[in-house]
């Protein structure tokens, strides 16, 4: 994903189960396989922070509310 994109929780996802797929796959070789499981963790670490800041700001509306 490139760094002028705005993250987007389906995109992201999306791309991971790409990922996925890809690891699945019997012919795929080690070296594509280590890359494919670092950009997995890397989205897997967005998806968290993504999730986080979702959850922050759904406490933050409902603190907010009369």
């Amino acid at each position: 994903m490139k760094a002028d994109q705005k993250i987007d929780y389906k995109a992201l996802r999306a791309e991971l189960d790409e990922v996925l797929d890809q690891l699945q796959q019997d012919d795929t070789d080690i070296d594509a396989a280590l890359k494919g499981y670092e950009k997995g963790l890397k989205l897997i670490g967005q998806l968290e922070t993504y999730l986080q800041t979702a959850e922050n700001t759904i406490k933050k509306l409902q603190s907010d509310r009369p």
